[in-house]
């Protein structure tokens, strides 16, 4: 009885003597540390590297925008005066300049502005991509930037927008944001004469 009961008792420390053993070896065993960290820092890098893809492509976009808006602008202001017919048509050159990326939602909206001898600023015409007609009523006094508020200056305003579509889209970021939308206004003065007159707007 005593003998039988010394056996298991000796089994039982050898199991548990092989367990020890095995145990050690495991968190001593260096093999797979690689591959544990490899698994870890892939999700990590994926996300810097798209994130920096999008960040590229974003500016890349607000450049062109802002590149549109200006280069448009510049081309109202050479003449002295304007139409409807040649402010939709700024919409196909922006669209041009924006190319590659996509110009079908892109928004323009110009706007004639007369600061009077107290420094009122007050819209004289306007004209928006929108709806290819009137943006604003005639008349109505606006604010424009304090540097601007010269007495009876002249002035044409450019608001551009364009979204940008992510290439990509990162629940796990926490936001389900699909798109950004760019957005600039340039100020500048006719180029001939006094002030720039639209007839149709």
């Amino acid at each position: 009885m005593i003998g039988s009961l010394l056996s298991k008792s000796n089994c039982c420390m050898e199991a548990a003597a092989k367990c020890a053993s095995k145990l050690r070896h495991l968190l001593q065993d260096r093999s797979g540390v690689g591959s544990i960290e490899f698994a870890f820092l892939v999700p990590v890098l994926m996300a810097i590297y798209i994130a920096s893809l999008e960040l590229s492509v974003g500016m890349t976009v607000d450049t062109k925008v802002a590149r549109a808006g200006n280069i448009t602008l510049d081309l109202v202001t050479q003449g002295p005066r304007t139409t409807k017919a040649e402010l939709k048509g700024m919409t196909d050159v922006a669209a041009s300049i924006l190319s590659p990326f996509s110009a079908e939602n892109i928004t323009l909206v110009y706007t004639g502005i007369s600061v009077d001898k107290s420094k009122k600023a007050k819209i004289d015409w306007s004209w928006t991509s929108a709806t290819e007609g009137r943006a604003f009523t005639n008349g109505t006094e606006i604010d424009i930037p304090a540097g601007l508020k010269i007495a009876n200056a002249y002035y044409v305003r450019v608001q551009i927008s364009n979204p940008y579509d992510y290439l990509t889209n990162l629940p796990f970021l926490g936001t389900n944001k699909t798109s950004v939308t760019m957005r600039d206004t340039y100020y500048m003065r006719p180029r001939r004469g006094s002030k720039l007159e639209c007839s149709d707007c």
